[in-house]
C-alpha cells in the first residue's frame, strides 16, 4: 500500500483526466516550498533518493498494473519535473526573472516533451522496459527541456539588458552568437 501511494504520488492517478498533468503541476507546486525552505543541493539529493526508492518500488509493484509503463505511476512526472526546476540557478545567472515563470515555462514545456517524445525520450519509452524504463523517458523529458530554455530575455519589452544569446540553434547562423549590450532593447531592436 505504502507503495501505491508512493507511486501514485498520493493516488493522484484516481483523477480521471491527465495524472501526469496533474503530477507535474503539484512538483512545481511542491517544488516552489522546498525551494523556500530547503537549499537546491538538498532537493536534489532528496530527488536522488525519491528516484533509487522509486526504481524499487516499480520493481516490487509490477505484478499490480497491467501494462509495462502504467499510467497509475506518475512519480516520474514528478521526479522529471523537479529535474529541470533543478536547473533553475543556471537559468537564473542568465535570464534574471522571477522563479514563477521558470516554474510555468518548465510545466509547459516538460509536458509537452513528455507527450510528444522527442529522441531520447522516445528510445526510453520504447526500447527500455520495466522499472528503469518508466523512469527513464521522464528523465530524458526533464532533460531536454532542462536543455531547451535558449533564446534571449532582453528582447522581451522593458526588461534589463546584458548578457544573452541569439535565437538559433543553427551553429553557422550569424544569429547564434553572445553578445553584451548596456541598453534595455525594445521587441524588434536591433544591435549595432
Amino acid at each position: 500500500k505504502i507503495n501505491l501511494f508512493f507511486l501514485t504520488f498520493f493516488f493522484i492517478w484516481k483523477i480521471k483526466y491527465a495524472p501526469g498533468t496533474l503530477a507535474s503541476f503539484f512538483a512545481c507546486l511542491l517544488f516552489l516550498f522546498l525551494e523556500k525552505n530547503f537549499s537546491y543541493s538538498f532537493i536534489f539529493i532528496i530527488t536522488l533518493i525519491i528516484f533509487i526508492f522509486s526504481f524499487i518500488s516499480i520493481n516490487y509493484s509490477a505484478d499490480y498494473f497491467k501494462t509495462d509503463d502504467p499510467q497509475e505511476i506518475v512519480i516520474d512526472e514528478v521526479l522529471g519535473q523537479i529535474l529541470v526546476l533543478l536547473a533553475i540557478p543556471i537559468y537564473e545567472t542568465l535570464y534574471p526573472l522571477p522563479i514563477i515563470y521558470y516554474c510555468a515555462g518548465s510545466f509547459f514545456l516538460f509536458r509537452l516533451f513528455d507527450i510528444w517524445k522527442p529522441y531520447p525520450v522516445s528510445y526510453a519509452d520504447e526500447n527500455i522496459k520495466g522499472a528503469l524504463g518508466i523512469m527513464l523517458d521522464d528523465i530524458f523529458a526533464g532533460i531536454v527541456t532542462a536543455t531547451s530554455f535558449q533564446g534571449d530575455a532582453s528582447l522581451l519589452t522593458g526588461l534589463p539588458a546584458g548578457l544573452g544569446t541569439a535565437l538559433s540553434t543553427n551553429q553557422d547562423s550569424p544569429l547564434n552568437k553572445i553578445y553584451f549590450t548596456d541598453e534595455i532593447l525594445s521587441i524588434g531592436a536591433v544591435l549595432p
